[in-house]
C-alpha cells in the first residue's frame, strides 16, 4: 500500500507542483503570476505617481468634498449634544422653558386671566346676590311648605338663615357687611393678577428674550462651522489641488507598491528554488526514502489527502466564485474571524498583565487593529471581482480603508482642523447670551413680589358655609314645592356654578404664584452654568477631538484614494487570478472526493492494522502450545 500511495503521489503532485511548464506546475505558475502581479504595480505606481506629481489628474473629487462637509456637520452636531449633556445646559433651557410657559399662560387676553376675570365678576354678583336668594328661600320654605314635610323645610330654612353666607375667618363677625369686606379682599387679589398680567405685557420682549440661551446652544454647531469654514476650504483645496500635498502623496503611494513589490520579489525567489533540479533530485531521493518507511510515507500521505480536498472545496469554490459572491463572502468570513480572535485577545488584555505564563503586548493588539482595516478594504473581492470591469478606485469604493501610512501623509492638513477648530471661541457667545438673560429677569424682577398665598387659602375653602352646595340644592328640589323652582334657578345660576369653578381657580393661582421660584430657578441655573462654562467647553472640545480624529481622519484617505480613479485593474486581476488558479486548479484540484476519502480510509486502517498485529502478538504469547508451531 505504501509502495502504491507512494507512485500516486508522485505521478500526481511531482510534475504539477515543480515543472517549470506554468500550464503545469504549480510552483510556475505561482511564480508567473508573482511576476505579473509586480509588474501591474510597477505601472500603477508610474501612472499614479506621474500624474499626481503633475497635477493632471482629470478626478472629479465634488462628491467626496460634499461626503466630507457632510461628516463634519454630524461630527458638529455630535459634538453640540456632547457639550449640551456634558454642560447640563439642559437644565438652563428647561428652567427658562418652564418660566416663559408660565408667563406667557398669564398675558392678558390668556384663557387663564379670563377664567379669573369671569371669576371675578361672578363673584361681584354673588356677593350682591346672595342676601336676597338667602332671604327668597327662607320666606318661601316658611310659608308654602307642605305639612308632611314641614320638618324637612324647618331645617333647610335654618341651614339657609346660618350658614348659606359667604365664608370669612373665624376672627371676623359673620354678617352680611363683612361678606362684602371678605369679598373685597378676594377682589383685591384678582385685581392684583390682573394688574400682573398687564405688567407682564409689557415686558414681554424681556420674557421672549430668554429664548435666546436656546438659540445659542441649538446654533453651537453652525457658529462652529461657520468659525473653521475658511479652513475647511483651504485644507480641502490643498488636498485636492496642492501640487506640494499631491506630490506627498504620490511618494506615499509609490512607497506602499515598492514594499509590496519586495515583499512580493521575496516570495517569488523562495518560490524559484523549489524547482532547481537540486530540490528535483532531493525530492526524487526522498520519494526513494519513503519505499524503506511505508508508516512514514502513509501518514504524509494521508495528511495532503484528508486536508486537501477540504480546502479545494471550501476555499477554493470561494475565491474561483464558483459560490455566489464568492470572494466578498471570504472576505467578510476572515474579517469576522479575525475580528473574534481580536477581540478575545482585547478581552484577555486586564487579566493577562496578572498572568505570569500568558502575556500579550499591546503593540501586537494594535497590529491587530490595523490588519483588521485593511482586510475590511474587501481585497479579493475588489482585485478578483471588481477589477475586471471596473477602475481600482470603484473596485474598493465597497470597503473602508484606514492606513497609517497615508494618515502621516495627510496628517498636517488634520492637525490645521484640529487647531483651527480648538480656537474657536465658544465661551464669548454663551457668556454674552447669560448677561442678558440675567439683565432680562433684572427687568422682571416685579415678578418676585407675585404672593397669591391668601388668595389660593380662600379659593382653596368652599364659596359658603355649606360645605357641598349641590347637596343642598338636591334637597330642595326633593321638596317638589313649585314656588321654591325661581329661587332655586338663581342659587345654582349663582352660588353654585361659582363654587363648582373654585378648582380651577385654585390651579391657575397656584401656578401664578410660582413665577418668583422658577424665575430664581433660572436665574440659579444660568449663575451656575456660568461658573462652569470654561471646564465644559474645555472637556467637550478634547472628547470630540479624540472621538472624531480617527473618522475625519479616514474620510479624508478616502479622498486621497479617489484621486487614484485612473490607476489600472485589469492587470492586477488576471495576475491575481492566475496565482489562485495555480493552488485551486493546478495544484489543489486532483484532491477530489475519492482521495480525501481515500486518506480517510488509510486514516482508519493504520489503527487497525497496529492493533490487528498487537492482538495477533497477545494471541501467540497465551497460546504457545497452538497447532500453528508445530512441525509439518
Amino acid at each position: 500500500a505504501a509502495v502504491v500511495l507512494a507512485f500516486i503521489n508522485h505521478y500526481l503532485f511531482h510534475e504539477a507542483l515543480v515543472s517549470r511548464d506554468p500550464r503545469i506546475g504549480a510552483f510556475s505558475q505561482a511564480n508567473l503570476s508573482l511576476v505579473e502581479f509586480e509588474e501591474a504595480l510597477k505601472d500603477m505606481v508610474q501612472v499614479r505617481s506621474t500624474r499626481m506629481a503633475k497635477n493632471t489628474s482629470s478626478t472629479d473629487l465634488s462628491k467626496q468634498k460634499e461626503r466630507f462637509m457632510r461628516i463634519v456637520d454630524d461630527s458638529l452636531v455630535s459634538f453640540q449634544e456632547d457639550f449640551i449633556k456634558l454642560s447640563q445646559a439642559n437644565n438652563v433651557s428647561d428652567a427658562i422653558s418652564d418660566f416663559q410657559t408660565t408667563a406667557r399662560a398669564f398675558l392678558p387676553g390668556s384663557e387663564a386671566i379670563a377664567q379669573i376675570s369671569y371669576f371675578n365678576h361672578s363673584l361681584y354678583e354673588v356677593i350682591s346676590e346672595l342676601p336676597t336668594i338667602r332671604q327668597g328661600l327662607t320666606d318661601t320654605l316658611n310659608t308654602g311648605c307642605p305639612i308632611d314635610k314641614i320638618i324637612e323645610c324647618r331645617e333647610l330654612m335654618e341651614l339657609a338663615n346660618d350658614q348659606l353666607k359667604i365664608r370669612v375667618s373665624p376672627s371676623m363677625v359673620s354678617n352680611d357687611f363683612m361678606n362684602y369686606i371678605f369679598g373685597f379682599r378676594l377682589q383685591f387679589k384678582l385685581d392684583e393678577a390682573l394688574s400682573i398680567s398687564n405688567q407682564i405685557q409689557r415686558h414681554l420682549p424681556d420674557v421672549d428674550y430668554l429664548s435666546e440661551f436656546n438659540g445659542t446652544i441649538n446654533n453651537l454647531a453652525a457658529n462652529v462651522k461657520r468659525s473653521i469654514s475658511g479652513d475647511l476650504d483651504r485644507a480641502w483645496n490643498d488636498l485636492a489641488h496642492s501640487p506640494k500635498t499631491r506630490e506627498k502623496l504620490a511618494s506615499v503611494f509609490e512607497h506602499i507598491m515598492v514594499n509590496i513589490s519586495t515583499t512580493l520579489k521575496f516570495i517569488r525567489d523562495r518560490i524559484s528554488l523549489e524547482i532547481n533540479e537540486e530540490v528535483n533530485d532531493h525530492y526524487l531521493r526522498g520519494v526513494g526514502f519513503m519505499f524503506l518507511f511505508s508508516t512514514i510515507l502513509m501518514v504524509s500521505c494521508m495528511v495532503p489527502f484528508l486536508f486537501g480536498g477540504t480546502l479545494q472545496t471550501e476555499v477554493c469554490r470561494y475565491l474561483t466564485g464558483r459560490y455566489p459572491d464568492g470572494p466578498q463572502k471570504m472576505d467578510q468570513y476572515v474579517f469576522q474571524s479575525l475580528k473574534s480572535i481580536f477581540l478575545a485577545v482585547e478581552g484577555s488584555l486586564p487579566n493577562s498583565s496578572k498572568s505570569k505564563t500568558f502575556q500579550v503586548d499591546k503593540n501586537e493588539v494594535e497590529a491587530i487593529r490595523s490588519t483588521l482595516d485593511i482586510i475590511r478594504f474587501n481585497l479579493s473581492d475588489a482585485i478578483l471581482t471588481r477589477c475586471e470591469n471596473e477602475p481600482f478606485v470603484e473596485a474598493i469604493s465597497t470597503g473602508e480603508f484606514v492606513s497609517p501610512i497615508l494618515a502621516d501623509a495627510i496628517d498636517g492638513i488634520l492637525q490645521g482642523l484640529i487647531e483651527s477648530f480648538k480656537k474657536v471661541d465658544i465661551d464669548s457667545p454663551f457668556r454674552r447670551t447669560i448677561g442678558s438673560c440675567l439683565a432680562a429677569f433684572e427687568r422682571l424682577k416685579f415678578l418676585s413680589a407675585v404672593n397669591f398665598k391668601e388668595a389660593i387659602n380662600q379659593v382653596n375653602t368652599p364659596l359658603t358655609f355649606i360645605d357641598n352646595l349641590g347637596e343642598f340644592v338636591s334637597r330642595l328640589k326633593a321638596l317638589n314645592m313649585e314656588s321654591l323652582a325661581p329661587h332655586i334657578q338663581t342659587l345654582v345660576n349663582g352660588p353654585v356654578k361659582l363654587d363648582a369653578t373654585r378648582d380651577n381657580i385654585y390651579t391657575l393661582f397656584v401656578r401664578f404664584n410660582s413665577l418668583p421660584d422658577q424665575m430664581n430657578l433660572a436665574i440659579n441655573n444660568l449663575n451656575r452654568y456660568n461658573q462652569t462654562l470654561s471646564t465644559s467647553v474645555q472637556s467637550s472640545m478634547n472628547r470630540g477631538v479624540n472621538r472624531f480624529h480617527p473618522l475625519l481622519t479616514k474620510e479624508l484617505q478616502l479622498a486621497v484614494i479617489a484621486t487614484w480613479h485612473d490607476i489600472p485593474c485589469q492587470s492586477l486581476r488576471l495576475a491575481a487570478k492566475r496565482g489562485v488558479d495555480s493552488v485551486c486548479y493546478t495544484f489543489l484540484m486532483p484532491f477530489n472526493a475519492f482521495w480525501t476519502g481515500l486518506g480517510f480510509t488509510l486514516l482508519l486502517f493504520i489503527p487497525a492494522i497496529i492493533f490487528a498485529v498487537k492482538l495477533a502478538g497477545l494471541y501467540r504469547k497465551t497460546e504457545k502450545y497452538s497447532h500453528d508451531y508445530e512441525e509439518p
